[in-house]
């Protein structure tokens, strides 16, 4: 090769390289000035526990048995009643009990299509979250979408007890989460957000907004109170055994509130 061809080789590539380095910079700034759907503040997470004593590594769960597998996506909240039924709600809108074996279909919370369990369709065809058994033996099921409601096991009926268009205080809710009810029937139970839908969650994490809330339901007067607001992502609601005290997971900052 001689100098005169090595010089415009080398030359050929330095031109190349410009090219696309200009074209991955003009790349950059066309992402940087596009619209985010997030405005995140900023966070600072306090320091984590040490994993010791409950919180302590173990791997329980790895000798656990995959039931159904296959015909179920997307279980999450479990309630079972005095006869052994296990119900729970499903990615496609359905609520499913199961007993031994034996898996059916209770009712669904929305409109039976092919494409149900798609992040396209689940407004439409509903997703069922927190459940529990009240003390008629109802299933109390809040549906992430339209509300808070009541459902007889034996027929799939469903009435709705509190409507997510109407939501709390002039402000619908958005994303219903979790639930818990006390031996009063007392409903307690968690909006995550009023500005992102359970679809859109990784928005919720990402923008890290506190503005979820907790709410109190009185299924005999209609009452409906605001508990507590201003939350990271509220999730599950458990209320302890002797009823004193109730925990709330806030998803978004890695949180049990008591």
């Amino acid at each position: 090769m001689t100098s005169r061809s090595f010089w415009l080789s080398s030359g050929q590539i330095v031109s190349k390289s410009w090219k696309i380095l200009t074209v991955l910079v003009v790349f950059a700034a066309y992402l940087y000035m596009l619209p985010s759907p997030i405005d995140p503040p900023a966070y600072k997470y306090p320091k984590p526990p040490v994993l010791k004593g409950a919180l302590q590594k173990n791997s329980i769960l790895h000798k656990a048995e995959q039931l159904f597998k296959g015909q179920i996506i997307g279980p999450e909240s479990f309630a079972a009643n005095k006869n052994g039924t296990i119900f729970t709600g499903l990615a496609d809108g359905r609520v499913v009990g199961f007993k031994g074996n034996d898996i059916w279909e209770i009712t669904r919370f929305g409109k039976k299509l092919p494409e149900c369990g798609s992040f396209q369709l689940e407004p439409i065809c509903g997703r069922p979250k927190g459940m529990k058994i009240d003390i008629n033996g109802d299933l109390l099921v809040l549906d992430s979408y339209t509300g808070l409601y009541k459902v007889k096991v034996e027929t799939g009926e469903k009435e709705l007890l509190v409507s997510s268009a109407k939501g709390f205080d002039n402000v619908p809710f958005k994303f219903l989460n979790g639930l818990d009810i006390d031996s009063e029937g007392m409903i307690y139970f968690t909006d995550s957000s009023t500005k992102w839908d359970r679809r859109n969650y990784r928005y919720e994490v990402m923008e890290l907004r506190n503005t979820g809330r907790f709410l109190r339901y009185n299924p005999e007067t209609g009452e409906l109170k605001l508990l507590m607001d201003n939350m990271y992502l509220p999730n599950g609601v458990a209320i302890s055994a002797d009823e004193s005290f109730i925990v709330i997971s806030e998803m978004n900052i890695c949180l049990l509130r008591r």
